[in-house]
Parts: structure tokens; C-alpha cells; sequence
């Protein structure tokens, strides 16, 4: 399967010959160009990841940190990082509004949660880490293999 960087090499590899012959030496100004473009997009919407945990990146973009200053941004001390796995998140995770989950990482709720039976027009439920044996490893009688004896 190729890749877009692959597309696009082969693309400018291709059409740079058919370009510079019309065009000329401003070929390299466009070059150029697209290359002052590439800076300006990368200092204005592109965080600083370097040297930072996967959590601290998460937490930068839920907070709306500016990406200029996330080269000195420090993440919060004392506090659990605000991430999207402690966000409480709506059905079908539409409607998610981080800004306004974001200080609730200490509420997290324990519910009693059954594991709903699985049908035709809601597909198979994860169970694991439960004691739910699937029907398919059932014996005949309807009782539980007898794994590992």
C-alpha cells in the first residue's frame, strides 16, 4: 500500500521536469514558498511535544495551550494530569466537552455495571476480566469447560 509521502514524492519527482521547463529557475520560489508556509504552520499550530509524556501532551490540547508557548509550558504540580480517559464522555462520544470536564479527574464515578447480553443489533460486548464464559466454550449441558485440568 503506498503511503502519501510516497504519492507526493513520486508527484514532484515526476512533475518537477514539466515544471522547470516552463517556469525556470521560480521554480525554486515556490519551493521556497512552500517552505515558509510549512514554518509558519508548525510554529502556530503544533505544540511542543519533546521530552514529554504522552499525558502532558493530552493535557496541553484539552487546556487550550497556545502552541508558541508550549515550549515553556510546565504541567500542573501537586495534581493529577487532566486527560481524556478521566473525562466523562456522552453517548456514542458525541457532545464531548473537555474544557468543561476538565477539573473533574477527582470524580471519577465506580458504578455497578452488568454486562449487557449480547444480540444481533448490538454486536459482542467486551467481558473480559469478568467471569462470563462465551456460550461457543460451553459444554453441551450448558456447564463451563473445565480449563486447565
Amino acid at each position: 500500500m503506498l503511503t502519501t509521502t510516497q504519492i507526493w514524492n513520486f508527484l514532484i519527482a515526476f512533475f518537477t521536469r514539466f515544471i522547470t521547463n516552463d517556469i525556470d529557475y521560480m521554480y525554486g520560489y515556490v519551493f521556497a514558498a512552500c517552505n515558509f508556509a510549512g514554518a509558519f504552520v508548525a510554529y502556530f499550530f503544533l505544540c511542543e511535544h519533546q521530552g514529554r509524556t504522552l499525558e502532558e501532551i493530552d493535557t496541553m490540547y484539552i487546556l487550550h495551550v497556545k502552541p508558541w508557548k508550549s515550549s515553556s509550558w510546565t504541567p500542573p504540580e501537586n495534581e493529577e494530569l487532566v486527560t481524556a480517559d478521566a473525562l466523562a464522555l456522552t453517548s456514542g462520544a458525541r457532545g464531548i466537552k473537555k474544557a468543561d470536564a476538565a477539573g473533574m479527574e477527582s470524580e471519577r464515578r465506580v458504578e455497578n455495571m452488568q454486562v449487557p447480553a449480547a444480540t444481533a443489533t448490538h454486536g459482542i460486548h467486551d467481558v473480559s476480566g469478568t467471569d462470563f464464559v462465551p456460550e461457543s466454550t460451553r459444554a453441551a449441558d450448558g456447564r463451563p469447560p473445565n480449563i486447565g485440568q
